[in-house]
């Protein structure tokens, strides 16, 4: 639902490392497709490195349980 003109958005909690997500992004740009960052990548990152908590990640599952034959 979108904000009212009276009320703020919900702040995300992943607006404090927006940045940092965004200089790893942009430096996959000059990176081979291979080497390029994933979610789950970038995930660990924000974790190990960046002091990241209380923020889950929960993978899709959809196309791996999807019955393609």
């Amino acid at each position: 639902m979108a904000a009212t003109s009276g009320t703020a958005p919900r702040r995300s909690k992943l607006d404090p490392f927006k940045p940092v997500i965004d200089q790893m992004l942009l430096a996959d740009l000059d990176a081979p497709r291979k080497q390029r960052h994933s979610v789950v990548r970038i995930y660990r990152r924000l974790i190990n490195e960046h002091a990241m908590d209380d923020v889950s990640y929960q993978p899709s599952t959809t196309s791996r349980n999807a019955d393609f034959t």
